[in-house]
C-alpha cells in the first residue's frame, strides 16, 4: 500500500470511524482525562480546529478538573450502589427460589431484604439516585466525548458537525437495551400496581412465579380504566388465585375499593396508621428456624352449641363455651333461629377476625363469609378491605376469603402452616404451628390451676367418663322429639343417668363451698364462663342455674364424647376469690420457641358487670416499670407454654393484692400477683403496644381499644368523630354493619389521649353515642 492511498483515505470511510468511538470502559485511568493538545498545524492547512477553551472539558490553568473527569467518576461509582441492590434483588428473587425450588418459603428472604433496599429512604439512594446519575452521566460522557473527537479530528463532514447526537453503535445498543429493560421492569412491578391499586409493596413471588402476570395487569388497567366488560372474571388455572382475589389489592377486590372510598365522608382525609411490629414479623422473631415459613392465620371465633353459617359447623370435639352458650336456653340454640346465628357470625367471623387481622402486617389472613350469597361475599369483603385501608401499604394483609374451615385454600395461596387463635374442629387437617389438643389444653383453666404458675387455690371437679350415643338410648334420644345437640330432659336412657349423676358430683362441690369463690368453666373465651360468687345469694342462684336443663353445665356435659373426653372438657374449676385487688392488669407478649419472651405491654382490663371483656387501656409511659414489674412472671409463664411446643402471642390476666399471701396459692407460694386467666392466643388488647408510635408521636401518652353497638354506618361514625380522626386520635380497629338491621353495626375503636383523665371523658363521650358489645 502506497503512502498516497493513507493520506487521501478519510476516517470516514473506514471500517470504524474515529468519531464513532465510545468512550473507553469507565476502569481505564485515561479516561479521567480530556485529551492533549495535537501539534501546531500548518498554516496552509485549513483551520478546522479552533483553540479551545480549557473550561468546560478541559483542565484549566488552576489545574481544576473538567466536566469529564466528575462525570466519570459519578458513572463509575453509581454503579456500585446499583450493584448492591441488584445482588441483593437477584439472590432473593432467582438464586434462593432456585435453591429452595419453593416459592412460599423464599418469601420471606425477598420481604427481609425489601427492609435493606425498599424503604422511603434506602430506595431513592440505592436504585433510584444511581440509576438516574449512572444513565445522565454516561449520556453526558457520550456527547463530551463526541465533541472533543469532532473538534480533534477534522476530517468530519459539515453534517457531521452538525449532527448532535453520536454514531450508533454495539456498546451504545447494549446500554440502551438494559436502560429499557429495567424502565419496563419498574413499570410493571411497581408503576401498573401503583396505578392500578394504589400500592406495590404487595407484589411478591407468588404473583410473580405466573408467566400470565403481565397480560393479568394489563387487563386490570384496562379494567380500571372501565374498557373490559364489568362481569369479566379470569379462568385460566395457570395463574394463581392470588393475582386476582383476596389479595388486599387484587383484580377481585378492585369492585370493592370504589367501596371503600365510600365508607369515607367526602373531604375527610385520615392520616395512615404505621404500626410499631406486627403479628407476621413477631412470629418470624418468636421461632427464628421457622421464619421462613409462609404462615396463614386464622383468627376467628367458634361456638359449640350453634354452626356459624352452614360451610362453618359448631364445634363438636373442642369445646368452647362462650357468653350464647352459657345464658340462652337450649331450646334457642338451633339453626332456626337465624337471628341469633347471624349476630354470633358477624361478631366471630368477621368483627374479632378484623381485629387482629389489623395488626398482621404482611401474611394471608384467612376469614370466613358470613353467608355465601354473593350480595353477603361482596358485604364481608367491602368491610374488611375499608378497616386496613388506612394501615401503612407495607403492613396491610393479604386477605383470603372462603366459606368455612374445610376450604382454606392452602396451595393458592402458597400457605405452608396454619397459625390460630381459637382450635377449629376443621383446622386438624392441615399443617399446623401448634398441635390443636395440646393449645386446647394450654388454654384450659384446668391447665392454669396445674401449672404451677402463680394462680389462686383451685378445686377442679372432673366428669367421669362420657354418655352414650343417641342411637343407643332411651326412645326419646333415637326419634324425633330427640334433640341434636343437647341430651334431652326427657332422657330416660344411660345418657340421662350420667348426665344428672355428673351434675350432682358438681352441685354437690358447689354446696360444700363457702362464699366468697369463683367458678369457672374448662374452656372460655371474651370473659365468659366466669362466676364471682361473694354473697350467699348468689351461691343459690348458681345452684338453680347449674341444676337447670338450660344451665351452662347441663348443656357442657351434654357435648362429651367418646371423642373428646380424654380432654376433660366437662370439667369445673371453683377457686378462691381475690379479694380488694390493687391492680388488675392484662400482660400481652410473645413465647419464643426457645422459652424466652418478648415484652409488648401491660394494660389495665375493663369487664362490665357479669365479668364479661369488654376493653382494655393502656398508659405508654408506664411500660417500663410494668416491664421490670412484671418481667420475672412473664419469662416464667413463657417458659411453661414454650415446653409444650408453643409459641407466639400470649396474655395474661393478673391480679395485684395490697400483700404477699393475702390469697392463698394453688402451690402455696406467697406472691401479689396472681395469674387468674391465662389466654394462650392473641388477645384484645395486643393491638395496643403495637401502636405506641402512632400515640406518643402525636403527644398521646394513653390509649384504649373497647367494642361498641353504632347505630350507623361507619361513615356516619367517622362523620360524627371527624376531628378526632383527622388527628389520628381515634380509628376503627374492626367494623361490621349488619345489611338488615336498618345500618346497625358493631365495631372495635382505639382512641388515645394525652393522659388517662382526657382518655376516660373521651371514652365516655364514645360510650355515651353507643352501647356495649360482649362475646
Amino acid at each position: 500500500m502506497d503512502s498516497d492511498s493513507l493520506r487521501t483515505k478519510g476516517s470516514q470511510e473506514t471500517l470504524a470511524s474515529l468519531m464513532q468511538l465510545d468512550p473507553s470502559p469507565i476502569e481505564s485511568p485515561n479516561t479521567d482525562k480530556d485529551l492533549p493538545p495535537l501539534p501546531e498545524q500548518d498554516e496552509d492547512l485549513e483551520p478546522s480546529i479552533k483553540p479551545r477553551s480549557r473550561s468546560a472539558t478541559g483542565v484549566g490553568l488552576s489545574g481544576g478538573h473538567g466536566a469529564i473527569f466528575y462525570l466519570t467518576r459519578i458513572q463509575r461509582y453509581s454503579s456500585y450502589t446499583f450493584s448492591l441492590f441488584a445482588g441483593l434483588h437477584l439472590a432473593t428473587t432467582s438464586i434462593i427460589p432456585l435453591a429452595a425450588r419453593s416459592v412460599p418459603s423464599s418469601e420471606s428472604y425477598l420481604l427481609l431484604a425489601r427492609e435493606i433496599y425498599q424503604t422511603p429512604l434506602s430506595e431513592p439512594l440505592l436504585v433510584g439516585l444511581p440509576v438516574l446519575a449512572h444513565v445522565g452521566s454516561g449520556l453526558a460522557l457520550r456527547v463530551l466525548r463526541r465533541n472533543q473527537n469532532v473538534q480533534r479530528y477534522f476530517g468530519a463532514s459539515g453534517a457531521d458537525l452538525r449532527c448532535g447526537w453520536p454514531h450508533f453503535s454495539y456498546i451504545a445498543a447494549s446500554g440502551y437495551g438494559f436502560a429499557a429493560a429495567l424502565a419496563a421492569h419498574v413499570f410493571v412491578n411497581r408503576g401498573l400496581p401503583l396505578a392500578i391499586e394504589g400500592d406495590s409493596s404487595n407484589i411478591g413471588l407468588a404473583m410473580l412465579r405466573s408467566t400470565a402476570m403481565f397480560p393479568t395487569l394489563l387487563c386490570n388497567l384496562s379494567k380500571a380504566q372501565g374498557n373490559i366488560a364489568s362481569n369479566f372474571k379470569p379462568r385460566s388455572s395457570a395463574i394463581p388465585r392470588s393475582v386476582f382475589q383476596n389479595r388486599k389489592f387484587s383484580s377481585a377486590s378492585q369492585r370493592a375499593m370504589g367501596s371503600v372510598e365510600n365508607a369515607i365522608p367526602s373531604g375527610i382525609k385520615l392520616p395512615t396508621i404505621k404500626l410499631d411490629t406486627t403479628l407476621a414479623e413477631l412470629y418470624q422473631r418468636a421461632s427464628p428456624k421457622n421464619a421462613h415459613v409462609r404462615l396463614g392465620l386464622v383468627f376467628c371465633g367458634v361456638n359449640s352449641g350453634l354452626d356459624l353459617s352452614p360451610e362453618f359447623p359448631r364445634n363438636t370435639k373442642y369445646l368452647y363455651q362462650d357468653s350464647p352458650f352459657n345464658t340462652i336456653p337450649r331450646q334457642e340454640l338451633t339453626t332456626e333461629n337465624v337471628e341469633l346465628q347471624k349476630s354470633l357470625a358477624m361478631k366471630y367471623l368477621s368483627l374479632i377476625p378484623q381485629r387482629d387481622a389489623f395488626i398482621s402486617g404482611r401474611a394471608p389472613v384467612i376469614l370466613f363469609n358470613v353467608d355465601q350469597t354473593p350480595e353477603q361475599i361482596e358485604h364481608d369483603r367491602r368491610e374488611a378491605e375499608a378497616t386496613i385501608s388506612v394501615l401503612d401499604p407495607s403492613q396491610r394483609p393479604e386477605l383470603v376469603f372462603c366459606p368455612g374451615p374445610s376450604s382454606i385454600p392452602m396451595k393458592e395461596y402458597g400457605i405452608e402452616k396454619i397459625a390460630y387463635k381459637i382450635v377449629l374442629d376443621g383446622l386438624q387437617n392441615y399443617p399446623l404451628t401448634n398441635d390443636l389438643e395440646t393449645h386446647w389444653y394450654l388454654n384450659s383453666k384446668a391447665a392454669l390451676a396445674l401449672s404451677g404458675l402463680p394462680t389462686p387455690r383451685s378445686e377442679i371437679i372432673e366428669a367421669t367418663g362420657f354418655g352414650p350415643e343417641a342411637s343407643a338410648c332411651c326412645k326419646i334420644c333415637t326419634t324425633d322429639e330427640g334433640e341434636l345437640v343437647f341430651i334431652p330432659a326427657k332422657c330416660t336412657g344411660d345418657r340421662g343417668i350420667w348426665l344428672k349423676a355428673q351434675t350432682e358430683r358438681v352441685v354437690k362441690a358447689i354446696e360444700r363451698r363457702s362464699v366468697p369463690f369463683v367458678l369457672k368453666n374448662q374452656q372460655t373465651f371474651g370473659g365468659a364462663g366466669t362466676w364471682v360468687v361473694s354473697t350467699e345469694q348468689q351461691k343459690q342462684d348458681l345452684l338453680k342455674d347449674m341444676s337447670s336443663e338450660d344451665g351452662a353445665l347441663w348443656k357442657l356435659l351434654s357435648q362429651v364424647t367418646e371423642s373428646n373426653h380424654h380432654l376433660k372438657p366437662g370439667s369445673i374449676i371453683i377457686s378462691d376469690l381475690v379479694e380488694n385487688p390493687i391492680g388488675d392488669y392484662g400482660l400481652t407478649f410473645v413465647v419464643k420457641d426457645d422459652g424466652d419472651a418478648i415484652f409488648l405491654a401491660a394494660s389495665e382490663q375493663m369487664i362490665d358487670s357479669d365479668n364479661a371483656w369488654i376493653g382494655s387501656t393502656i398508659n405508654y409511659s408506664s411500660q417500663d416499670r410494668l416491664h421490670e414489674k412484671f418481667g420475672p412472671l412473664m419469662k416464667r409463664t413463657a417458659k411453661w407454654v414454650a415446653g409444650h411446643g408453643y409459641y407466639g402471642p400470649v396474655g395474661i390476666d393478673i391480679l395485684e393484692t395490697e400483700t404477699p399471701g393475702q390469697t392463698d396459692s394453688h402451690t402455696g407460694e406467697r406472691t401479689a400477683y396472681h395469674i387468674v386467666d391465662l389466654n394462650v392466643r392473641t388477645s384484645g388488647s395486643l393491638s395496643l403496644p403495637l401502636l405506641r408510635g402512632h400515640f406518643t408521636s402525636r403527644g398521646l401518652s394513653c390509649a384504649s381499644s373497647f367494642s361498641v353497638t353504632v347505630k350507623g354506618t361507619r361513615k356516619d361514625f367517622i362523620e360524627k368523630w371527624r376531628d378526632e380522626f383527622e388527628a389520628g386520635r381515634m380509628f376503627i380497629l374492626s367494623w361490621y354493619e349488619d345489611p338488615d338491621a336498618n345500618k346497625e353495626s358493631i365495631a372495635d375503636v382505639v382512641v388515645g389521649a394525652e393522659d388517662e383523665n382526657a382518655l376516660q371523658r373521651q371514652m365516655k363521650r364514645v360510650r355515651d353515642t353507643t352501647e356495649e358489645v360482649t362475646f
